[in-house]
């Protein structure tokens, strides 16, 4: 007798654990709590940096993770004579209400009110289908 034919096999299809449409809206929700702590870090001149893990190959050809720290770029940016906020989902722009794709405030300090709006929006649903168009486009 094999050694495959000793083992408990089974045929099973794979079903998906969670609602996809609420996964998308955590994933948008933390990079957009992770944007209001780049805007908190950039009103005190700092800078915000997290930690990543990195496959490093030595000089001998042994792998390990290595963990270094990377620089978050903020979704907002200064021009004419104020400041645009941007949503993204991965390296993809959301455009609001199919048109636009900033938001446009006159005080540096607004910002941090735009983007706990676009959470709100986000827990409202109001990215859902802007989301899913987005990920059809991809593939």
């Amino acid at each position: 007798m094999s050694i495959l034919a000793k083992l408990d096999l089974k045929s099973v299809t794979r079903t998906a654990n969670g609602n996809p449409v609420e996964q998308r809206r955590k994933r948008l929700i933390n990079k957009l709590n992770e944007q209001i702590e780049v805007f908190n870090a950039l009103q005190k001149g700092k800078q915000y940096t997290q930690m990543k893990s990195v496959n490093v190959t030595d000089s001998d050809g042994n792998k390990a993770v290595s963990s270094i720290e990377r620089t978050v770029k903020p979704w907002f940016f200064e021009q004419d004579s104020g400041w645009y906020i941007q949503c993204r989902y991965g390296s993809r722009l959301l455009n609001i209400y199919n048109r636009h794709n900033a938001v446009y405030v006159k005080k540096y300090s607004d910002i941090g009110i735009v983007l706990n709006q676009f959470i709100d929006a986000t827990y409202a649903g109001e990215f859902d289908k802007v989301i899913a168009s987005v990920l059809i486009k991809r593939k």
